[in-house]
């Protein structure tokens, strides 16, 4: 009598049927994931320029209650300036220019500067003081901003060009308003 042992494990047919459904769930799950990702960085983005655009307004009008700036910074008769802010001595500041080109410079007050990690940019109309338009980049791509937003697929594009400074998705630009969906009426549009 033979005192044999069988030994139980998996067949190479057992295991090539698990990697194939592994390889096959990997194929279905990771395009759906990194495009969820994107979606992320593109939704906190857009949140980052709507903290841009309530800070400005808040400094904005402080600053023409304090009177820093007035009628003879900014011109009623301009149809809008594109302001950078820019980390000076520890403080978040934004030049604002009116069409005299006499300017003052106004501190951001509800920005963390700690907590303040990119590039912001505000567009105004001059005549009311009120913000128009916020954007906001982790790279410093916003330097010829015009104070437009695009829609949501000219803002995908922007994002999906390959950065100059060769890191990925180093254009990704958050706006607000948000862009909006091609085909999707604007806010008051009438359908």
């Amino acid at each position: 009598m033979r005192n044999s042992k069988k030994v139980k494990g998996f067949t190479l047919v057992e295991l090539i049927v698990v990697i194939a459904i592994i390889a096959i769930l990997a194929a279905i799950l990771v395009p759906n994931m990194l495009s969820y990702i994107k979606q992320s960085r593109y939704t906190q983005a857009d949140a980052n320029a709507k903290n841009v655009h309530t800070a400005a307004t808040a400094a904005l009008a402080q600053a023409y209650v304090d009177g820093v700036i007035g009628e003879d910074v900014v011109d009623g008769d301009d149809p809008g300036n594109v302001s950078q802010i820019t980390m000076v001595n520890g403080l978040l500041q934004a030049e604002v220019t009116g069409a005299d080109d006499s300017s003052a410079t106004i501190t951001i007050d509800g920005l963390d500067p700690a907590s303040f990690d990119g590039h912001g940019a505000f567009a105004f109309n001059p005549s009311t003081f009120a913000v128009t338009a916020a954007a906001w980049a982790k790279s410093d791509v916003l330097e010829n901003w015009d104070g437009t937003i695009p829609t949501q697929q000219e803002q995908r594009a922007e994002g999906d060009a390959t950065p100059s400074n060769g890191t990925d998705n180093g254009n990704i630009i958050g706006y607000y308003p948000s862009p909006v969906k091609v085909g999707t009426p604007a806010a008051g549009d009438d359908e």
